[in-house]
């Protein structure tokens, strides 16, 4: 019987009969997939609070593609991110994550990129004393490229698409979205972005995310689009 490690985040969980847990790991490796942990809300448990919302995790399982669930083995927590859970301002934009990451793939759809994305940006919200906020438009930024459907590609920076009344209204847009792909994340914190320009950034983000067409490159299947709604 061979065992695979990874790690992993814990995206959803659900209580399973008396003592057991289901939950929804974004891993390393494999992507998104369900596991069942048994025993895991037994007292005595070395699982124990390991699998809670937003953990960031090390786990042994015996992957088997055809089942419904894979049943882990062992695990530990590597970061629980506690900063963030015990500010609600942080903890509504690490739910807001965590949610569109797990509305944006497939089941065993690898994608290294963003799980490294939604490692960096959960990092930082845990980390950042101010301006929490620019987090969440890194994070929408980001996950466009990790689909491969990336945002700024989009726009013709030619002189003729740059005088239509469409591009003028979204130029600052499009201004702070370059930024935000040369900023240092350190230095991410230390941007000043006005409500205004935020909310409309923010915004355009997700209505580019949920387009009909916005199906990544890399996935072997096609995106149920009903499955991809975005909150605003």
């Amino acid at each position: 019987m061979a065992f695979t490690k990874s790690r992993a985040f814990v995206l959803k969980r659900f209580r399973y009969g008396e003592t057991s847990i289901i939950a929804t790991l974004f891993s390393q490796e494999d992507g998104m997939f369900g596991a069942m942990i048994k025993g895991a809300r037994k007292p005595k448990s070395r699982n124990s609070g390991v699998f809670e919302i937003l953990n960031n995790i090390s786990f042994t399982y015996n992957k088997k593609e055809n089942r419904e669930l894979q049943y882990i083995s062992s695990a530990e927590c590597i970061n629980s991110f506690e900063k963030i859970k015990e500010n609600l301002d942080k903890l509504s934009i690490a739910y807001s994550c965590i949610e569109i990451m797990s509305k944006a793939h497939y089941y065993y759809e690898n994608s290294q990129s963003a799980y490294q994305l939604l490692d960096n940006t959960l990092t930082c919200l845990n980390n950042y004393d101010k301006n929490i906020d620019n987090v969440y438009i890194y994070f929408l930024m980001f996950l466009s490229k990790c689909t491969g459907h990336f945002i700024l590609d989009k726009f013709d920076n030619s002189e003729t698409f740059r005088n239509i009344d469409s591009f003028k209204s979204i130029e600052k847009v499009i201004d702070l979205l370059k930024e935000l792909t040369n900023i240092n994340l350190k230095d991410l914190e230390e941007l000043n972005i006005e409500d205004s320009l935020y909310t409309k950034t923010k915004q355009m983000l997700l209505e580019h995310l949920n387009e009909s067409e916005l199906i990544p490159f890399s996935s072997n299947v096609t995106r149920a689009i009903s499955q991809m709604k975005f909150k605003q």
